[in-house]
């Protein structure tokens, strides 16, 4: 009742002050205010539809009546919990009285209750939510009506009765006349009534729209846009996907019509990428425009890409009709499987014009495709696939383990940075096959707070073939363009990481086991955090396995060193888990491995920080660890591994990383070598280290975070007491500011954020 009192000062006050100018000019009589209202300010109090009571505050001078004018049947007063069963109240002067409200099974409602006096009336709104959402949805959004005519019909699913939606039909500017009529619903399928059409040689068009406005004053709507064919059918020449293949590149200047599933979905930031403007600037409405469209039987998949954002009003699981009559029916890749560059097709500049026929469906309506990662064929480009198997096997950090500072998009981040618009993470099956899945930093699940799951299980999505300059740079070819007259800015998607990457279309494609008893893989060692003794740090690791530190000494079961270990310190990683979304700059966004929030780990304190620190957790906590000798004398240190397979019976022998060069100078290119006497060495593969970003100009091949590496290691390292892996560099080039690999290594520092050994059980 404080508030009550406030009021209730604040007008004794003004009245003493009336009433001493009013004794001061003449003896006149007092001047009366009534006063009456409920003593929340806006009058709205928002409650559950579980029902219950909302005790309410009124200040007032006078006696008054308490109404229920609207919301009879399912609101009660009274001014005791024993006593709320009325609908009017006869009340006096300052005090309260209880509204109780039934549960509501329903959508949401909205009761208004009045405080009447003689001379004053104010009301109270009850708005009550609902146990059932609002829902407006016809199965067919678009709709080809044949040019003679006829009644047409949909399924309608609707919240509300039809006749309390309102209906408009939009017929377009050229419309001549009214033909659409008769629109009814019989137990829930709608008909309407489509007039011939007059002129036998064109198509014509309207919107039909149905919308209500519910007790919240907000409105639902949903639409129907009608087709109405010509004369010689547009439906006469729908070609298959295979034909469509078969015909070629070419642009498409006739009614040419093909049927599919809509496999992607928009709704969570990741349905297709983002590209790049510049190197400092990206095109966010991709996701948003890009839809990926497979045929009905599964087979072939195309990319289509809508000119705008309103054009796409496709949904996952829509069965679609396109006439393609003024698009560009595209190819691209190569069928040479060392190019690593699939064949692909894709169809632009496609409007919603385009769109005949929409019919929405279910994850049920379509084709499933179940394989491992090494039976995919190009054929699988742009379909949609559940690859079987698979784990993530750097398990640190979300999705996107990036510097939050550099990010952008809007929907997913309060960034607007945009030097990256996604980030591929390494994934690995029980096979041995290493890939990587893409997620946007549009992708709204892409930072939840929550642990990447440490056990196996089946990744969904859409197979895609994308570059990521981030991760892989062809410097050679980059030569070249610039010969040719490109800046650097015009360079761009010459990062090939694979033949097929992976796209999930929602948080629930990415269905491993959370526990690691359940991964496919057995882990031989796990380095993760540079002080083992570090205790107050998040620590993303499960309890069914010892985690390993670097440690120098001989009694450790596995080591991680450097041969010159007097250079090794702890560096900062942007491996925390927390929500991008977060507001607080210190003390929020470290997360642990029970998602619970850990204070002070974030050391960035700008919301928007220029040096681009925001999401970084100091070097103190052991997060990642570095070291900048590497050039000794004509040969160069490097980075040793030490662990036993002494007991490992298996396949598939193999180790995981995660690398950055922290200041640009550190060596480019490197050798992954192994040994089992540590005198003699023999390479296992090659790799290369981006650059991290730097804010004042961020090239293509610069990234902020670490780069997620596969190597394969021979099976002649089973069963080996002693096994050495060290990470070398193979040359003195380095990248400058401005060029990849055009310098000479320098004092600068390379990190490792990660390193695991596994193999397959």
């Amino acid at each position: 009742m404080k508030s009550i009192f406030k009021r209730l000062l604040s007008i004794a006050i003004i009245a003493s002050a009336a009433l001493f100018v009013a004794c001061e000019i003449d003896e006149g009589d007092k001047v009366y205010t009534p006063e009456l209202g409920a003593v929340d300010e806006d009058n709205i109090f928002t409650v559950d539809y579980k029902g219950g009571n909302q005790v309410i505050d009124v200040f007032a001078s006078q006696p008054y009546t308490v109404e229920v004018v609207k919301g009879n049947n399912w609101i009660r007063l009274g001014t005791e919990e024993s006593d709320l069963r009325h609908q009017t109240l006869s009340l006096s002067g300052d005090g309260s009285f209880i509204a109780a409200y039934h549960r509501n099974e329903g959508t949401r409602r909205m009761g208004i209750i009045t405080l009447s006096a003689e001379n004053r009336v104010d009301s109270i709104f009850i708005k009550q939510t609902g146990r059932t959402s609002s829902t407006l949805e016809v199965s067919n959004r678009s709709m080809l009506v044949e040019y003679q005519g006829g009644q047409c019909s949909t399924l309608l699913k609707s919240s509300v009765d039809f006749d309390d939606l309102k209906i408009d039909i939009d017929y377009g500017e050229e419309a001549t006349s009214n033909w659409i009529s008769n629109i009814e619903c019989v137990n829930n399928t709608l008909n309407f009534d489509v007039d011939p059409n007059p002129n036998a040689k064109s198509v014509r068009k309207a919107t039909v729209r149905f919308s209500y406005t519910d007790d919240w004053a907000e409105t639902i709507s949903t639409e129907i846009v009608v087709t109405q064919d010509k004369e010689v059918s547009i439906t006469e020449n729908i070609l298959s996907f295979a034909e469509m293949r078969q015909k070629g590149e070419r642009d498409i200047v006739e009614d040419v019509c093909i049927e599919g599933y809509v496999v992607s979905d928009p709704t969570y930031g990741n349905a297709g990428p983002n590209t790049p403007i510049t190197s400092m600037r990206i095109d966010y409405t991709g996701t948003k425009r890009i839809v990926y469209l497979e045929s009905l039987d599964g087979r072939y998949g195309f990319m289509v890409e809508f000119k705008a954002e309103k054009d796409n009003i496709l949904k996952r699981y829509d069965k679609v009709r396109l006439n393609l009559n003024g698009c560009y029916f595209g190819k691209e890749g190569s069928s040479n499987v060392a190019d690593k560059d699939p064949i692909r097709y894709y169809i632009n500049e496609i409007t919603a014009a385009n769109i005949l026929s929409v019919e929405s469906g279910s994850d049920s309506t379509i084709p499933h495709k179940e394989k491992f990662f090494h039976e995919l064929t190009d054929e699988d480009v742009y379909t949609y696939v559940t690859l079987k198997d698979c784990e993530f096997p750097i398990k640190k950090g979300p999705l996107t383990p990036l510097n939050e500072g550099y990010t952008g998009g809007g929907v997913a981040t309060i960034f607007t940075a945009n030097r990256i618009s996604q980030y591929p993470l390494l994934v690995r099956d029980s096979h041995g096959n290493s890939f990587y899945t893409v997620t946007n930093t549009t992708c709204t699940y892409r930072r939840t707070g929550e642990k990447l799951p440490y056990g196996s299980g089946t990744l969904s999505g859409v197979i895609v073939h994308e570059a990521c300059d981030r991760l892989e740079w062809d410097s050679a070819k980059q030569a070249e363009m610039v010969a040719e007259g490109y800046s650097l800015d015009q360079i761009y998607n010459l990062g090939n990481i694979g033949r097929y990457q992976i796209r999930h279309q929602s948080q629930s494609d990415i269905a491993m086991a959370s526990d690691i008893t359940a991964a496919n893989t057995t882990v031989i060692c796990e380095f993760a955090y540079y002080n083992k003794d570090r205790t107050d740090c998040a620590v993303n690791v499960d309890p069914y396995y010892k985690m390993y530190y670097p440690q120098y000494n001989s009694a450790a079961t596995a080591t991680l060193s450097h041969s010159s270990e007097s250079t090794v310190s702890g560096a900062s990683a942007w491996y925390f888990l927390g929500d991008s979304k977060n507001t607080q700059a210190v003390g929020s966004g470290v997360v642990d491995a029970n998602g619970v929030k850990v204070d002070g780990k974030q050391i960035s304190s700008a919301e928007n920080s220029s040096a681009g620190s925001r999401g970084t957790i100091d070097a103190s906590y052991g997060c990642a660890w570095t070291a900048s000798k590497w050039i000794n004398g004509s040969s160069y240190h490097y980075w040793l591994v030490e662990f036993s397979t002494a007991s490992a019976l298996g396949s598939h022998l193999s180790m995981q990383f995660a690398a950055c060069n922290l200041g640009i100078g550190a060596p480019r290119y490197w050798n992954v070598e192994w040994s089992t006497d540590k005198s003699k060495w023999t390479k296992a593969a090659e790799y290369t280290v981006p650059d991290v970003a730097q804010w004042s100009y961020t090239a293509y091949w610069q990234l902020c975070g670490y780069k997620h590496i596969n190597i394969e290691l021979p099976d002649e390292l089973f069963g080996q007491e002693k096994v050495y892996i060290r990470l070398i560099p193979n040359s003195g080039l380095a990248g400058e500011t401005m060029s990849y690999d055009g310098g000479i290594a320098a004092d600068k520092s390379s990190g490792l954020a990660y390193l695991t050994v596994r193999y397959t059980k």
